[in-house]
């Protein structure tokens, strides 16, 4: 006996299974699990990104609202000395304040008057200060030309900048130490979704598709010729409004059914009686009972004339 291939072999199984998937519940459970793991994976996606970007936002914010009270520091240094002279001569206490605006310990090791750093610095804690033509007063010269500028004011006119240099590569430090924190808890609440997304559509697809599992039989019941099935009707949704207009289809051909039974019954009955007469008045001439005369011939023309009338109306 000739063997068949291992292809061959295994097509009889290939198609039944490829005939289980093409059903409407499993193509209904397939789109809305789909549907329902793409939003997942986007919202995931988003939200992973803007918290990133938001947590860089606030901690950016938070570091330059530091140097917003330094620079109001350094007017008020201003305004009472009436120059940078002892800011530039003094460079002890020109860290120590750096220190206390930015949150850093103190070389002493004394606890920072500003709130704890939770997260590291997002600029460049070398400070730098500019007279008001912008001539670097402290700090590396080699790095004046990278410094953003927060210009110090002094009634009404600049005194002054603090110059500072992001520190652009600590940006993704962070972010990516903020994604090895956030996205544990952000891949668990995604997968919770996508498996409460997998239920919630298998049980819609089981729903809808035993509404259309019901239909069917009832259309299949009703090609056979069972005239006398209903469907059970709730709700107004499309498939509820196909049920009324199947429901009403088959009222109609039981209506139609029943017309005709009656109207073959009334043919028959009207007919029967000319019929008998016809045969009666035949049987007779048969028999020799009645003879063949032009009154019996007149009989006979006038059932027939009956019967046809019969068959016009």
């Amino acid at each position: 006996m000739t063997e068949l291939p291992p292809t061959a072999a295994r097509l009889p199984r290939a198609s039944r299974l490829a005939r289980r998937f093409d059903r409407l519940r499993v193509k209904l459970f397939l789109a809305i699990a789909g549907t329902n793991a793409v939003v997942a994976a986007v919202a995931y996606l988003l939200f992973s990104l803007s918290f990133d970007r938001g947590l860089m936002e606030y901690v950016h914010r938070n570091d330059l609202a530091r140097l917003d009270t330094l620079v109001a520091a350094l007017a008020s240094d201003y305004r009472r000395e009436g120059g940078w002279q002892t800011a530039v001569e003094d460079r002890e206490a020109w860290m120590e304040r750096v220190r206390d605006a930015l949150g850093l310990p103190q070389r002493d090791g004394e606890p920072s008057p500003m709130p704890p750093r939770e997260f590291p610095l997002t600029v460049d804690p070398r400070l730098m200060l500019f007279d008001a033509e912008r001539q670097l007063l402290i700090g590396r010269a080699e790095r004046a030309r990278e410094a953003v500028l927060k210009p110090i004011h002094v009634d009404g006119a600049t005194v002054g900048y603090l110059g500072y240099v992001p520190h652009t590569w600590l940006f993704e430090s962070i972010a990516r130490l903020a994604s090895l924190q956030q996205h544990g808890s952000f891949a668990a609440i995604g997968v919770g979704m996508l498996a409460a997304a997998l239920l919630l559509g298998a049980g819609l697809a089981q729903w809808l598709t035993r509404r259309i599992r019901a239909l069917a039989g009832a259309t299949a019941a009703l090609s056979r010729g069972d005239y006398d099935i209903r469907l059970n009707v709730s709700g107004h949704d499309e498939l509820a409004q196909l049920a009324r207009d199947f429901n009403r289809l088959a009222s109609t051909l039981a209506a139609t059914r029943r017309a005709r039974t009656q109207w073959v019954a009334d043919i028959a009955h009207e007919l029967r009686t000319p019929l008998a007469v016809l045969r009666g008045e035949i049987e007779a001439l048969q028999d020799g009972v009645r003879p063949l005369s032009a009154e019996s011939l007149a009989s006979l023309a006038q059932e027939t004339a009956r019967l046809h009338r019969l068959v016009d109306d």
